[in-house]
């Protein structure tokens, strides 16, 4: 009877069987397997990191009347995230925006009132590029959400 060694393709040890399993191989496999993933954003709860966030609806458990929208979320811990790099206008220039659009609307004649609003929207999206901050790093961009 020919016995033959029977070794391990990762570490080369010999096996005492052929179906045995290397006790050092296994358990580095299983420390790979534990440790935590690793990506370009901390989270700011969990101290976790991933690369892309999810987006879950807000408020959770809401009822079908109550407005929802969507925002970031750690796919470790599942808390709500704040993105900086594209920060929401401050609430007064919003309401400037509106009520400068309800006036332009209801004060300007007919064949005015799509330019105007034309004129509008576009103050609106160059206010929001201007807002938005393009050289974030990656450890900074997302913080805890505080709604």
């Amino acid at each position: 009877m020919v016995t033959t060694n029977m070794r391990c393709d990762g570490c080369g040890k010999v096996l005492a069987s052929p179906d045995a399993v290397c006790t050092d191989c296994a358990a580095k496999i299983r420390a790979e397997l534990d440790a935590p993933p690793q990506g370009k954003h901390p989270c700011p709860v969990c101290a976790g990191r991933f690369d892309r966030p999810r987006h879950e609806l807000w408020p959770a458990g809401a009822k079908w009347y109550v407005p929802r929208q969507l925002k970031p979320t750690c796919p470790l811990c599942r808390s709500f995230l704040r993105d900086n790099r594209y920060p929401a206008l401050p609430a007064h220039l919003v309401w400037l925006l509106i009520v400068t659009a309800l006036a332009a609307w209801l004060a300007l004649p007919a064949t005015y009132t799509r330019g105007a609003l034309a004129v509008l929207l576009t103050a609106y999206l160059a206010l929001h590029l201007r807002e938005r901050k393009r050289n974030k790093d990656a450890a900074s961009r997302y913080s805890r959400d505080e709604a």
